[in-house]
């Protein structure tokens, strides 16, 4: 069973939208790259609620025959195709003009491209030079979408045209978006190259300090704290993968830094052996306290800064989606 198939827990039917609960998957377009390896189908919508369920409209048989061919299985089972055979004429259709396929098309490109307006507009700081054409675009193209909804004509040369310089608009947007923030990220991952040095280095003292210790039991003690941190510290490298950056395994980091001076505390208390304050000493610290502060003000700043690489990943992965979507014509 393919992986977006085996997350996928309930698929549930209600009138024309269907419901699917899935475990793993954190926003809506990283949910219609895992359905629709090959692009969303015009039409579809999907939208995001609450607890990791997805509600989607639109789904048709050409749409289910282009799904990962194991979550097309599931959709069967849960009564796809029984559902059209079923479902009743929508009121007076048999006498209601039809839309013409340019037409129709025109509306599902037009709500293609509202769908990521709201995205668009978190990027348009990255590159404001390039968002007021692109907000011009996308008023155009609504106007033109509740013309048509309403029954007006609308001139489908002039449709064309302005979804064209939207598309245009956008991939501009989203170019110059990438470019800004891989500069930022080069910057963000330096800086966290930095703090996970600084890190290493206090760790690496505290080694030492655990070899110098005489006590086998308290130096039990903090090797198993080390190694806690350490695991904790781990974390943070995969924030510097753009597939799947995610906040919570991060925080991991931030909510053991902010504990870890109670772990030490035991150990440092009434810390006073020769041979303990010496290899102190050689580390550049003063006393068994002041490491403890370095390593949980080293751990926190790995934390921050994993975060800050996470947030600008995100923003990439954002700016690159829109840039690669195709300009409808």
């Amino acid at each position: 069973m393919s992986t977006i198939a085996d997350a996928v827990d309930s698929v549930n039917q209600s009138g024309h939208t269907w419901q699917i609960t899935v475990r793993g998957i954190s926003n809506v377009m990283e949910l219609e790259t895992a359905m629709w390896p090959t692009g969303c189908p015009l039409g579809v919508e999907i939208l995001e609620g609450m607890a990791g369920t997805f509600d989607i409209s639109g789904l048709t048989p050409a749409a289910l025959g282009s799904m990962d061919a194991d979550l097309n299985a599931k959709f069967q089972t849960a009564g796809f195709y029984e559902h059209l055979a079923g479902a009743p004429a929508e009121p007076n259709q048999s006498h209601a003009p039809g839309r013409s396929a340019d037409l129709t098309n025109l509306l599902a490109w037009s709500r293609e491209e509202a769908k990521g307006a709201g995205n668009i507009e978190s990027l348009g700081s990255l590159a404001p030079s390039d968002y007021q054409p692109y907000t011009f675009a996308m008023r155009t193209i609504n106007s033109y979408v509740e013309l048509s909804e309403a029954g007006e004509e609308v001139d489908s040369n002039e449709w064309h045209r302005a979804l064209t310089e939207l598309g245009e608009a956008r991939n501009m947007l989203a170019s110059n978006a990438e470019v800004v923030l891989r500069g930022r990220m080069a910057e963000r991952t330096a800086h966290l190259d930095r703090e996970k040095a600084e890190l290493r280095r206090v760790l690496g003292a505290l080694e030492d300090v655990k070899q110098a210790e005489q006590d086998a039991e308290r130096a039990e003690h903090l090797a198993a704290w080390i190694e806690h941190v350490k695991q904790a510290a781990e974390i943070v490298e995969l924030v510097e993968s753009l597939h799947e950056p995610t906040p919570d395994k991060i925080l991991v980091l931030t909510n053991a830094a902010s504990t870890l001076k109670f772990g030490f505390e035991s150990f440092v208390a009434a810390e006073g052996q020769y041979f303990v304050q010496v290899t102190l000493a050689s580390h550049g610290f003063a006393s068994s306290e002041e490491l403890a502060r370095r390593v949980t003000t080293a751990a926190e700043n790995v934390s921050s800064a994993g975060e800050a690489l996470h947030s600008e990943a995100y923003f990439f992965s954002l700016a690159k989606h829109y840039h690669e979507l195709p300009i409808h014509h």
